[in-house]
């Protein structure tokens, strides 16, 4: 990867457990990662009060000037680039779902932690 001194490092995201919600999961680009949250929430004296969050990755992509790569096959794409040719900059989501989603005609009860963990060991090893 490209380094351009300005301190940013790739940033691969990798999603939380979702248990029996894998389905779901694979069919978000940013598998959830883009995702924040409003709540209206009343306060002491209760009155309501408005309380926005941003997603990690929409603050790492407006304020860090961050670029997200969301690539099918990632370890492909990322072997098929020159040497220091892929810009430091970027966010990169684990898509380790997928191997296991029923959408891509696979049983998602045959997913297992271990072999998320080989699949997250072979992309930084990309």
């Amino acid at each position: 990867m490209a380094y351009d001194g300005d301190g940013r490092l790739p940033v691969i995201y990798v999603r939380g457990f979702a248990g029996s919600g894998v389905d779901g999961v694979v069919d978000d680009p940013f598998y959830g990662f883009g995702q924040g949250s409003v709540h209206v929430r009343v306060n002491q004296t209760g009155d309501p009060l408005f309380h926005q969050f941003e997603s990690p990755m929409l603050r790492l992509v407006s304020d860090e000037r961050y670029q997200v790569r969301v690539h099918g096959d990632q370890r492909g794409y990322l072997q098929g680039q020159p040497d220091g040719s892929v810009d430091s900059a970027t966010i990169w989501i684990h898509r380790f779902y997928d191997i296991s989603a029923s959408t891509f005609g696979r049983k998602p009860e045959d997913f297992t932690l271990e072999k998320a963990a080989e699949d997250l060991f072979a992309l930084l090893n990309s």
